[in-house]
């Protein structure tokens, strides 16, 4: 009996946070500091000597924060980090005020220049080949698809770095809810709470920057999140809840039994006050992502013999986090307040900053429509597959139909590729298992 214990103690999740735990400081300067600290370490602890290594290098928050302390850290042990950006290959097709939604180069460039410990590479792959990427293995995730929008640039990253022989590749995917979280739902929480100061203040606040009237950011950011949230009790209330599963589950061709076993490792089951919470929402955004982003990159990089590396997957660091009070992510409308903080406002910042959030791979509609054999190939895998009637096929080869007569918006276009993706992954399972037909 009590080796059982000891064993269903070991073999506890990892990633269970104990949301008791709160951090109560007198000043915000004495959070910052400690954030500063335990992500620094977590940054340093994986950083062995003379190792080649590598960063998957956004204008992101996250991952210039990581950037920064790699630099510093390499800059005194007298080594170099390489990082790597991507970027448009068709820049031609757009016009300026479209580039600077697409392009991080420019702004990447002007604070790389500010990080002697790094050498940056830039990156546009012409010549990446889609359809050996769609006949891969990859495709054969349903509940987390590998193909989509940005795997081009990041095999192409990884293979650049395989040649390099670069052994560790740091990425900051969870950083949305550990170091950059917005925390958008917290003004329902005040509201809840009947905290009328602190709502006329951040509603103030908001109001000033959108530069709209106070009735209108209590419309945006009060009213309509919460009759939407109150919409969907009431609709889980009558059983009118839309099922995430697939057709051929609705079908009955597959057991919801079975189904819901085959996905337990994709899919955390949230609280139902999620919406009502702001670190409850964090919390269930952060169990359904640790399961499917960081593990696909990792998955993936050991393809090219690569570690891939994430410092916010760090447990002290995330413990930490949830430790933390929320009005330190969206302080009376100003979001991200920590990370801000952290970073400062002076000219040698060390955030890539824009106000503008970028559109990665915003060139991914050209590089596509211009090969017609890709189209072409993809309408005929789903036209003679014999799984197709599992699939939304009509709209599928709509969306197909769409991209080839090249009559969509090229960022419109990338809604409709990644549910192409996505629908290409579910077929490519269903034909390499046996879930259709067992019960």
């Amino acid at each position: 009996c009590g080796f059982k214990k000891n064993l269903e103690k070991l073999s506890r999740t990892y990633w269970e946070i104990d949301l008791s735990q709160k951090k109560k400081y007198r000043f915000d300067k004495d959070y910052i500091l400690d954030f500063v600290t335990l992500f620094s370490e977590g940054i340093r602890s994986r950083l062995p000597f003379n190792t080649e290594l590598g960063i998957y290098l956004s204008s992101g928050f996250d991952s210039s924060l990581i950037a920064f302390f790699i630099a510093k850290e390499k800059e005194c042990r007298s080594e170099r980090a390489r990082s790597y950006t991507s970027f448009p290959y068709y820049l031609d097709k757009f016009d300026d005020s479209q580039l600077l939604l697409i392009n991080e180069v420019p702004l990447i460039k002007n604070s790389t220049a500010k990080l002697p410990g790094i050498t940056s590479y830039y990156c546009d792959f012409p010549d990446f080949d889609f359809l050996k990427l769609l006949k891969s293995d990859l495709m054969t995730d349903y509940a987390n698809p590998a193909i989509n929008n940005n795997t081009f640039w990041i095999e192409g990253i990884m293979s650049l770095m395989q040649e390099s022989k670069i052994q560790l590749a740091f990425n900051g995917q969870m950083g949305n809810f550990v170091v950059s979280w917005n925390a958008p739902n917290i003004l329902i929480e005040d509201f809840l709470k009947f905290r009328v100061w602190k709502i006329f203040k951040t509603l103030k606040n908001i109001a000033l920057r959108n530069n709209q009237s106070l009735f209108l950011s209590f419309k945006d950011e009060i009213y309509i999140k919460v009759n939407r949230i109150i919409k969907n009790y009431i609709n889980a209330l009558i059983g009118r809840v839309k099922t995430p599963e697939p057709i051929f589950v609705k079908k009955g061709i597959v057991s919801k039994k079975k189904w819901q076993f085959e996905t337990k490792r994709f899919i955390f089951n949230p609280y139902r006050n999620r919406f009502l919470n702001s670190k409850m929402h964090r919390y269930s955004l952060f169990k359904s992502r640790i399961n499917t982003s960081s593990f696909f990159w990792y998955r993936l990089s050991t393809r090219y013999s690569i570690l891939s590396i994430d410092p916010t997957c760090d447990k002290r660091m995330i413990q930490f986090s949830f430790s933390l009070p929320e009005y330190l992510f969206n302080n009376f409308g100003e979001r991200r307040f920590l990370i801000n903080s952290i970073l400062g406002k002076s000219d040698d910042s060390l955030v890539f900053k824009t106000n503008k959030n970028k559109i990665q791979s915003g060139d991914i509609f050209y590089r596509l429509t211009e090969r017609t054999d890709f189209i072409d190939f993809l309408i005929n895998k789903f036209q003679v597959s014999s799984y197709r009637e599992y699939i939304e096929i009509n709209k599928v080869c709509a969306y197909l139909q769409v991209l080839k007569k090249k009559q969509s918006d090229p960022f419109e276009s990338r809604k409709l590729l990644n549910f192409v993706f996505h629908e290409y992954s579910l077929l490519t399972f269903l034909e390499k298992s046996n879930l259709v037909g067992i019960k």
